[in-house]
């Protein structure tokens, strides 16, 4: 058996990737071939940290017949998750809701490279919403990628647990030819917010011209809502509003005050105030609770802009986490036998994986 210094690290190509989070940990254990994209979107912050890697935007540009002729183990990639989110709620977060969003298709698009490409393993990421509320769809997934002869194991994962100091819950959906088990989580303390953001530089504030007044009583890991209540009138019918309904100079429900010692809510792309000091993050400590290093550059001129591709892109440790395992299992490569469906759940201690292949006999 060859060293490890000498091993050939397995080849991988990323669709829907957008800025390169993803990437940024997959990039650890796999040479990545290329990125696959649909549109331009965070395609330029790709190629700035990224400069030698390929880039084929549009889908009828993708060189798949290229692509085939060369080996590929693993095919990664988190497309648009807007259709199950919480917070796209008010047009997609019915019961069915997801079944009338275009976005769906580019989850298809990504599913059919198995198909293509024959990797070893493929990986979608997206939030937890799109295994409950989608759970058709990504069985009907599963059952077609068994048909094909690949296992599924849905992994479900929090990344406070894998070393981020923010509470963020996601999916991983991994179809593989391979035997796969998820690298290990240790379900240690999680990292503090604090400690993280002394990382950072702190850069242009990154916020909305509310009352210091306002920020100042939100406690650490308050919504700014609950401060507006404790300074404002409580008769809140006879306050001014504005043409949607919405009271005018309450804030958004989404702006939060970071908590000084326990984990953050998940970075969405919403403003957030400093735990400790009275005033907004910088979109550079943003990027540090989500794991960036302070040396990624993302390129949107606006606050706004950057802020929302960081949040919509995998963090790189957690894909760091997802890329270990699958490296490991491809160095061991055992085939499978019989294709298997298998639920993970990281999201809390103590839950043991389960075999749910029986669920679905009869329908591959």
């Amino acid at each position: 058996m060859p060293t490890p210094s000498k091993r050939r690290r397995p080849k991988a190509i990323g669709a829907y990737i957008f800025a390169g989070g993803f990437t940024l940990g997959v990039s650890k254990h796999f040479d990545v071939a290329c990125h696959l994209e649909e549109s331009d979107y965070g395609v330029a912050t790709a190629r700035a940290n990224f400069p030698t890697l390929p880039i084929h935007v549009g889908h009828g540009d993708w060189p798949i017949e290229l692509l085939s002729e060369k080996q590929c183990d693993l095919i990664y990639g988190n497309p648009p998750c807007a259709a199950w989110s919480q917070a796209n709620r008010a047009k997609t977060y019915r019961s069915n809701g997801w079944k009338n969003d275009p976005r769906v298709l580019c989850t298809t698009k990504h599913f059919e490279l198995i198909g293509y490409l024959r990797p070893k393993v493929w990986v979608w990421e997206s939030v937890t919403q799109a295994f409950s509320k989608g759970r058709e769809f990504c069985d009907d997934l599963a059952v077609k990628a068994m048909s094909m002869g690949y296992s599924t194991s849905y992994v479900l994962h929090d990344a406070q647990w894998l070393g981020l100091p923010q509470v963020r819950k996601r999916l991983f959906m991994v179809c593989h030819r391979v035997k796969f088990t998820p690298y290990e989580v240790k379900f240690t303390k999680p990292r503090e917010p604090v400690d993280v953001l002394r990382l950072a530089k702190p850069g242009e504030q990154f916020g909305r011209n509310l009352p210091l007044d306002l920020i100042k009583s939100t406690r650490p890991g308050e919504k700014l809502i609950r401060g507006w209540e404790r300074t404002t009138d409580n008769n809140f019918e006879t306050l001014e509003k504005n043409k949607q309904g919405h009271i005018k100079g309450r804030p958004p429900f989404g702006l939060t005050r970071l908590s000084a010692n326990s984990p953050a809510l998940t970075v969405a792309g919403y403003e957030i105030v400093h735990p400790t000091q009275d005033r907004w993050l910088s979109t550079e400590e943003m990027q540090v609770l989500c794991g960036f290093p302070q040396s990624f550059k993302f390129t949107p001129a606006r606050p706004q802009a950057r802020a929302n591709e960081i949040a919509r892109g995998v963090c790189p440790p957690i894909a760091e986490w997802l890329a270990r395992g699958v490296a490991q299992s491809l160095v061991k490569s055992t085939p499978i036998k019989q294709p298997t469906i298998t639920l993970y759940d990281f999201r809390k201690p103590g839950i043991e994986p389960v075999d749910i292949t029986n669920q679905f006999k009869g329908v591959a």
